[in-house]
């Protein structure tokens, strides 16, 4: 009987990848293991979780959000006010046949009688009731002009700036408490009416009485893209019975209407 031989063929087997797992395939299961994604180290060595199947990876890995500012709050109040220049209407015109100077104009409100006085390159001390001093050497005390109660009251020409005493440069400068243009409209309050003052008494710009009540404008002046010159409001103040409050514009409402309240801030 002749014999037979069989040759052994060995089975083939499997590679398997480092760690026992088998081949990855775009995080799909294959040859019965799991493949395993890589974990990612994140500050302190804690390591984050692993993936879902897919790849998808939410929460973990994004930058973090920026931290959101507090709100800045500012308390105000509710103050009455007698005499209010309405910012918009101020302008600097060119006199005629006077070429160094030019007439300062502007509409204001008054529910009682009030002084308009203004200064130009004045420096304000508000330690000192806001008296104003002026930094032009040897200027004249400006004469203030006297106005009754009512509404939509224009002032023209009655205030004149002129470039010779104050050079149109430092018209446009103003730093700290100096500013280039200062437009004050004094009136009383009813306790200094029922006492028996007057608006006379009051030292042009000295100190506030107690029983005074102002509104103070800050202003520097400007050149448009044409050159005109115009007058740019910095900031407005009242004070009322020894106390400085800052006006702050209530938004939308001047420019919807241009007579929009203001509600004041102590300063």
């Amino acid at each position: 009987m002749g014999s037979s031989s069989s040759r052994h063929r060995p089975r083939p087997q499997q590679q398997q990848t480092p760690g026992g797992g088998g081949g990855m395939n775009n995080g799909q299961f294959y040859g019965g293991y799991a493949a395993q994604q890589p974990q990612a180290q994140f500050g302190g060595g804690a390591q984050q979780p692993p993936a879902p199947a897919g790849g998808a990876r939410y929460g973990y890995g994004q930058p973090p959000r920026p931290a959101v500012a507090a709100q800045e709050y500012t308390q105000t109040a509710t103050v009455k006010n007698q005499v209010n220049l309405k910012k918009w209407t101020l302008k600097v015109t060119p006199l005629p046949g006077r070429p160094h100077e030019f007439g300062l104009s502007f509409s204001f409100d008054a529910t009682a009688p009030c002084r308009v006085t203004t200064y130009l390159l004045a420096t304000e001390d508000p330690k000192d009731g806001c008296r104003l001093v002026s930094a032009v050497l040897g200027a004249p005390v400006r004469t203030p002009v006297v106005y009754e109660k009512g509404g939509d009251e224009e002032v023209a020409e009655a205030h004149v700036i002129s470039s010779l005493r104050a050079p149109l440069g430092h018209m446009m400068l103003a730093a700290g408490d100096s500013y280039p243009l200062i437009i004050r409209l004094e009136s009383m309050t009813d306790e200094g009416r029922e006492q028996g003052h007057s608006l006379d008494e009051l030292e042009v710009g000295g100190a506030f009485a107690p029983w005074s009540q102002a509104q103070t404008t800050y202003a520097k002046l400007k050149q448009d893209e044409a050159g005109a010159w115009q007058v740019a409001v910095l900031k407005q103040k009242i004070w009322v019975k020894g106390v400085s409050y800052q006006l702050q514009e209530i938004y939308g409402l001047e420019a919807a209407t241009k007579r929009g309240p203001a509600a004041a801030r102590r300063t």
